[in-house]
């Protein structure tokens, strides 16, 4: 299954949010686009969430600009992602079958759908954002996978905490390594197999419109465990007509970019929650984040290329360093604990290769240039740092933070890993050291 990019699924889980309960379809202004003529057009703000995880729009075909003008990815995801919301991005459908949309049209914004696009902004802002327990970077310890109690139930691992409710709840972000895991009667269910990668079990939980998972959160908020059940008509009519969820984001480790298993890096074990101090839950923006190590087998990929300007004004376009430097991208928004707490790591990684011409260490962020430069007022990242870099985190289709990815010399992905483990810095300069010879 190929992931949604970040601009985009914000883009649509605006629109989602504020979908009501008539399925009717609003009144449109008509568009002169001739690929469009026979279709229907769907309102946005109407849509079902069957409707709108329908269209992959990465596959960059039926993307058109009001004029006519056919879109590309990147254009599209400019347009989708503009914090001004001054255009909106109206669905299209075959007219004898209006459940999958086909094609995008995007179009200057009314002022009440302006208006409406800045509302639903601000409602997501307003909701409580929750997290599982992610240990500091700096105590390998605390990283370390601890083994359930095989004989857990959660009858008793439940006793004090409370079921989240998740009407009220915005974005939640899930270390699986870091939470109790329990099926439907109540028994433990590992997260591993015996070959070290993904439960079958877990798996089919979490991919299956026959099951919903409920989580449970303690006194200060932290998810600690997650209890799958057989899931009401309702959130199975919300997960989609087929027999996997739609949309579905993995909130596991090993889980490669196709969709397949992968081998689980030393962090990805079962941890037991409370074992050691770590940090509350924080604003994850709609990310779900995982701890994958993942190196490029068979053909390496080539990577998107950026330009882009960097906190002091420079341009960065990675192209200019194929041949010359292997780049270390890390992908991360101030508001990701995870991302924050492993930056002094990082910082030890920059200063050991300061002096070598030829490494190259670059920080995507999501946040503005406004709110980075405040965040490096008190916190150093000796990363080189482009701000506003939804596009580009769309670009390497990061839904998980933070995210590392290595690119030889020769323009190439050598590894790409999500969240922190005590072998990330271990691996970068693995590659670091192997592609600068």
């Amino acid at each position: 299954m190929k992931r949604k990019t970040l601009a985009f699924l914000f883009s649509l889980c605006l629109l989602a949010a504020v979908q009501q309960e008539s399925m009717a379809q609003g009144t449109m202004p008509a568009v002169k686009v001739e690929a469009l003529k026979n279709m229907v057009a769907l309102n946005p703000f109407k849509l079902s969430p069957e409707q709108a995880k329908s269209f992959d729009f990465s596959k960059g075909k039926g993307l058109y600009f009001e004029d006519g003008t056919v879109l590309t990815t990147d254009q599209f995801i400019q347009y989708s992602s503009r914090p001004e919301k001054d255009y909106v991005m109206v669905p299209y459908a075959n007219a004898g079958d209006t459940s999958k949309i086909v094609a995008m049209l995007v179009r200057k914004a009314s002022n009440d759908e302006q208006t409406q696009l800045k509302g639903v902004v601000a409602a997501m802002e307003k909701k409580k954002n929750y997290a599982s327990e992610f240990p500091a970077a700096d105590d390998p310890e605390a990283m370390k996978a601890i083994q359930f109690d095989p004989n857990l139930k959660a009858a008793d691992f439940l006793k004090g905490l409370k079921k989240m409710d998740r009407k009220t709840a915005g974005a939640t972000a899930i270390n699986m390594g870091r939470v109790a895991l329990f099926d439907e009667k109540g028994d433990l269910v590992p997260l591993l197999g015996t070959d070290g990668k993904m439960n079958p079990l877990v798996r089919k939980y979490q991919r299956s419109t026959s099951y919903a998972d409920d989580y449970y959160i303690d006194e200060e908020e932290v998810i600690r465990a997650i209890v799958y059940r057989k899931a009401t008509m309702e959130e199975r009519k919300a997960n989609g007509s087929g027999e996997e969820k739609i949309g579905i984001v993995e909130e596991s480790a090993g889980v490669d970019d196709s969709g397949g298993g992968g081998e689980f890096s030393a962090s990805a074990k079962l941890l037991q929650p409370g074992s050691a101090a770590g940090n509350k839950s924080g604003n994850m923006e709609g990310v779900k984040l995982l701890t994958n190590t993942e190196k490029p087998k068979g053909e390496k990929r080539k990577p998107f290329n950026f330009n882009a300007p960097d906190m002091n004004g420079n341009n960065v376009e990675l192209a200019a360093f194929e041949g010359e430097k292997v780049v270390v991208l890390n992908f991360w928004f101030i508001q990701c604990k995870p991302c924050v707490a492993e930056m002094p790591e990082l910082n030890k990684l920059a200063e050991q290769y300061k002096n070598n011409k030829n490494v190259e260490f670059i920080s995507i962020c999501l946040n503005k240039k406004e709110e980075v430069a405040k965040f490096f007022e008190s916190t150093e990242f000796k990363y080189r740092c482009i701000p506003d870099a939804q596009l580009i985190a769309g670009k390497y289709a990061v839904t998980a933070f933070p995210t590392h990815i290595v690119i030889d010399k020769k323009g190439q992905v050598v590894l790409r890993q999500t969240s922190y483990s005590d072998d990330l810095v271990a691996n970068i300069k693995a590659e670091i050291d192997r592609g600068s010879k």
